[in-house]
């Protein structure tokens, strides 16, 4: 299946500007709270404050969020049957009964929609470009407002996206070196897929518009050849595996002692101090 097409439909959804950056996220209701206690309404709570640090935040949701009204956002309505992700449900289903992961208890491997749901990550990405014209997208989680409370002063993601499109860069992507760097080999890990090892974080990143259709291609055809192998991880473990394969430039930050959501709050406010001798070594050492 190729890349969702439906611009007639949301022509006009979101203006446009040069070197515009939509930000965006997606929140439904799987039932999570039975797997790890988290509830909707903590979702929304978090949603709420999310979409107040991103003006213009797109919001997808599966209906849920139908009847309420959120001051800062875009919420778009989408059915997860029509994922391309979603397509992949019953096959993953069938690998979970015999998949022994070795972090058995993460939810990835109790919660088979969750999985695919953060596997859309990248289609979405995908439709919010069809959807706006933007030139570059930025995901971030429907929670992730939890990690940049007083940590934010003013939006500037536009002007932070205009500086990585400015100088040639196609990703944005928060890696985590902790454990997972051979300093001998200058090389990053491969984690075993079960894991649920996080290198490369999922919370948040930023892609040129240019190159969201080929990542999504990438993290699907990495996830039905998991699944024709009879394993499975989440998108985190995708992310890393197909670093390899991604087409040009990388920007890298490096996750030390901070929370997650580092490349939000660097879009948010711009606070970035370039190492380009250090990106040099992770661009080297994601290729390896």
């Amino acid at each position: 299946m190729g890349r969702y097409s439906s611009r007639t439909r949301y022509i006009g959804v979101v203006s446009h500007t040069k070197n515009s950056c939509q930000s965006y996220t997606a929140l439904f209701d799987l039932g999570r709270e039975a797997i790890d206690g988290r509830t909707f309404q903590n979702y929304l709570d978090w949603l709420r404050r999310t979409s107040e640090l991103f003006p213009g935040l797109i919001v997808f949701h599966d209906g849920q969020l139908e009847d309420l009204y959120f001051k800062n956002a875009k919420l778009i309505r989408v059915d997860r049957a029509d994922l391309r992700s979603f397509s992949l449900l019953n096959d993953l289903k069938k690998v979970l009964i015999d998949f022994m992961p070795q972090a058995s208890n993460d939810i990835t491997f109790r919660l088979p929609e969750y999985g695919l749901v953060q596997l859309s990550k990248f289609e979405l990405g995908c439709r919010v470009f069809d959807m706006t014209g933007a030139d570059s997208v930025l995901w971030v989680d429907a929670g992730i407002s939890r990690f940049l409370q007083g940590n934010t002063r003013k939006n500037k993601v536009d002007n932070f996206s205009s500086f990585l499109l400015d100088n040639n860069y196609k990703y944005f992507l928060e890696i985590d070196t902790r454990k997972n760097f051979d300093f001998l080999r200058v090389r990053l890990k491969r984690n075993e897929i079960g894991t649920s090892k996080r290198v490369v974080a999922g919370g948040a990143f930023w892609v040129s518009s240019q190159e969201i259709e080929s990542l999504n291609d990438l993290a699907m055809n990495c996830a039905e050849q998991w699944l024709e192998l009879g394993i499975w991880d989440n998108e985190q473990m995708i992310l890393r595996e197909v670093l390899p394969n991604l087409e040009g430039k990388v920007l890298f930050y490096r996750k030390g002692r901070e929370e997650t959501g580092c490349v939000a709050r660097i879009m948010l406010t711009g606070a970035w101090k370039p190492k380009y001798w250090l990106n040099a070594i992770y661009s080297y050492a994601l290729r390896k």
